[in-house]
């Protein structure tokens, strides 16, 4: 795991990823969904611009934007946050967020829910994060990382409740909204 963007302070955001942000790990997550960018693209590579998802860190964007050779939408997250920014304020402080989550959270990009096998290499992705964070609970949301404006065809949601007590989260439900994950 690289670090790609520092706390400047105890309780800041940090962004840590693997080689071609495959896997990454944020704290205090910002994101500003206000104005987003829907279309009928599941994962749309531009749905960001500058200053809409970030945290308040030191940022090394250099090292960041070399991790950007492989990607691809489910194999990458490096679409998603190449527009991440280094905020000059807490959002929490400055009163720039509309809903602040305080629960873990995993961000996942959906395959296809109506295919056994696609939609089980999903359950098989967030279990390996379990491993990879060593955190087992339940008391945590998934968001589905789908920047459409389609619904979610999921003929295995029960799968879901050996994950998580809550319902899956769509990131749509966050339209409109300003949001600070601090887990």
């Amino acid at each position: 795991m690289k670090t790609h963007c520092r706390p400047k302070a105890m309780g800041d955001s940090s962004l840590e990823c693997s080689r071609y942000l495959q896997y990454c790990r944020a704290k205090n997550l910002y994101i500003d969904l206000r104005s987003p960018k829907r279309n009928h693209d599941r994962f749309n590579e531009d749905f960001f611009q500058k200053g809409q998802i970030g945290g308040h860190c030191n940022m090394d964007v250099k090292a960041f934007l070399a991790e950007g050779q492989r990607k691809s939408p489910l194999q990458s997250w490096f679409a998603e946050l190449q527009m991440y920014t280094e905020l000059n304020a807490v959002p929490t402080e400055d009163g720039s967020c509309d809903v602040v989550v305080d629960k873990p959270t995993y961000f996942m990009k959906f395959d296809a829910g109506v295919n056994m096998y696609h939609h089980f290499c999903d359950f098989v992705n967030l279990y390996i994060t379990q491993h990879v964070n060593n955190s087992f609970s339940t008391d945590v949301n998934i968001v589905m990382w789908d920047t459409s404006s389609y619904g979610y065809g999921d003929l295995f949601s029960e799968t879901w409740k050996a994950f998580t007590d809550y319902e899956i989260i769509h990131l749509k439900s966050y339209d409109s909204k300003r949001v600070w994950n601090c887990f």
